[in-house]
């Protein structure tokens, strides 16, 4: 159980650097892809940075402390976080009419990691 909990991690981990690192700074062939399709953001653009730092903090939470051992407790954490963003995510797709599948499953991917980090196989 504690090899899945970290593969999760791991996968949710590379997920959000990813796309946390594209909300800090879009490539200009991504904003102008974007809007062809007629879906430029309508959050402001300090949302959209702001979301997507706390993305790639919490991505770094769900390895750094696991992995090091220094407060632990702060992975299961960062994957509630996750979680939480992911809710506001999916409010956010929906409202637009877009698919909003993608985004639940990850929020309960994140809730699964907490989870099991806070009970099953604690850090």
């Amino acid at each position: 159980m504690n090899v899945l909990t970290w593969v999760l991690q791991a996968l949710m981990a590379a997920l959000f650097l990813v796309h946390g690192a594209l909300m800090i700074a879009p490539p200009e062939w991504l904003v102008r892809r974007m809007r062809e399709r007629g879906r430029e953001p309508s959050w402001p653009h300090s949302l959209l940075v702001f979301t997507g730092i706390a993305e790639v903090l919490a991505a770094v939470g769900l390895i750094l402390p696991a992995a090091t051992g220094i407060l632990p407790v702060l992975t299961p954490l960062a994957a509630v976080g996750l979680a939480i963003v992911m809710v506001g995510g999916t409010v956010y797709h929906l409202q637009r009419r877009e698919g909003s599948l993608a985004t639940v499953v990850i929020g309960l991917i994140c809730v699964a990691i907490a989870v099991l980090r806070w009970t099953l196989v604690p850090l």
